[in-house]
């Protein structure tokens, strides 16, 4: 019997990354769970992803913090970059892929005055990244 995974995410992109193809990127559904709901229960699509049985397969599913992560000349890091930093690094171990991300925003968020004297853009929301490697 094949192996699968069921998502379903409100406001929430899982990115899942098979062997050596491209990113692929599964969009939830745009209700969000909790606040006050009106009418009916809301219902959220399902989403299978065959498990491979002979490659790698990685997931990720992210808070939306790092991708609205800003530099120092407010521009956000965006989801686009974030898809290519999950390409260049789903190869490598998970502690290995946690590092290369922190190095990643450390140096994203960091600029350099006019004077010479190092600045940072400071955090502004929470930043998780869940990575799943199977």
């Amino acid at each position: 019997k094949k192996k699968k995974i069921i998502f379903s995410g409100a406001k929430r992109t899982l990115y899942v990354k098979k062997g050596e193809s491209e990113i692929e990127t599964i969009k939830g559904d745009r209700d969000s769970i909790g606040g006050k709901q009106k009418g009916d229960a809301k219902t959220f699509s399902n989403y299978e992803i065959k498990i491979p049985d002979n490659e790698r397969l990685v997931l990720y599913l992210t808070t939306d913090g790092f991708g609205d992560q800003p530099d120092c000349n407010r521009k956000k890091v965006g989801s686009r970059l974030l898809v290519s930093l999950f390409e260049e690094y789903s190869s490598l171990d998970g502690i290995a892929q946690r590092d290369k991300l922190e190095q990643f925003l450390n140096k994203y968020t960091i600029a350099v005055d006019e004077e010479g004297k190092e600045i940072r853009e400071a955090q502004r929301d929470d930043i998780t990244v869940l990575g799943i490697i199977l």
